[in-house]
């Protein structure tokens, strides 16, 4: 989704989608050449943008309507590329001024931070006759136990891979003593 940032009320508005989700805004000027070569790529991350990222472009005229997140740093060039989630400035982008890159950049973050998971689902079982729910909590806690023991499995058979290590014979502190350290320069004493 592309949000449009060509008014200053819009750009105004540009906070509150920060606040509600992950954000990448694209801060450029008219006049600045790596912003112009950079257009087209920027296009093409519009078109195919990552699931569940909004895109956004601030033109350096339009800079005094913009509402800095806390903590965050003036601009020091541009172009300028910032991811934002929830409100707070994650990352200032430094990579290649290519699609693919920032589309990477943009796609790691949502993979590692928007990740829904069978470990990290809250199941509420409304009333005692709902069977849906029973179920569905049920297969839950079936994968779950199966997960685990396919890693107690794999714990099992590595340990069973490892060579056992022979101990060697050690010389009893006494007769250690006896041989006098003689040994170890190359004489040979018997004990």
């Amino acid at each position: 989704m592309i949000i449009q940032t060509s008014t200053p009320q819009q750009i105004i508005s540009l906070d509150q989608e920060k606040k509600k989700g992950n954000v990448l805004i694209w801060f450029y000027a008219t006049w600045c050449g790596h912003c112009i070569d950079m257009e087209g790529e920027w296009e093409k991350l519009s078109n195919n943008s990552p699931k569940g990222l909004k895109l956004a472009k601030i033109e350096s005229s339009n800079m005094d309507n913009y509402k800095k997140s806390p903590g965050e740093e003036e601009l020091r060039g541009f172009p300028t590329l910032r991811l934002y989630s929830k409100g707070e400035l994650i990352k200032e982008y430094d990579g290649e001024r290519s699609y693919q890159g920032i589309y990477d950049f943009a796609n790691d973050y949502l993979k590692k931070h928007n990740n829904v998971t069978k470990n990290n689902l809250l199941m509420v079982k409304a009333r005692r006759g709902n069977n849906i729910n029973k179920k569905l909590v049920n297969k839950i806690i079936s994968n779950k136990k199966k997960t685990k023991n396919k890693k107690t499995k794999n714990k099992k058979t590595k340990t069973k891979k490892t060579k056992k290590t022979k101990k060697k014979k050690s010389i009893p502190k006494k007769k250690r003593k006896q041989a006098g350290g003689h040994a170890k320069h190359g004489y040979k004493v018997e004990i």
